[in-house]
């Protein structure tokens, strides 16, 4: 699969099994947002981050608020 087009956190966020649909579910971010979200991943609130970390993809990789904090300053 060809990611060239994608952020950073966007692969980020594939890599460790999370997709823009399971994005959703769990943040409870809908239509646009979801884009907008994930391609300026600054704008997120630590709620986000939260609800990310306590997921079960989260769980099941480790992810914590602060790691995904510090992917995020990668951006």
């Amino acid at each position: 699969m060809i990611m060239k087009n994608r952020s950073k956190f966007e692969k980020y966020l594939r890599l460790n099994g999370v997709t823009k649909r399971r994005f959703s579910e769990i943040t409870g971010l809908k239509g646009q947002s979801i884009n907008k979200y994930i391609d300026n991943p600054t704008l997120l609130r630590l709620s986000h981050l939260k609800l990310l970390s306590e997921s079960d993809e989260g769980k099941y990789h480790n992810i914590n608020e602060i790691e995904l904090l510090n992917e995020i300053s990668k951006c």
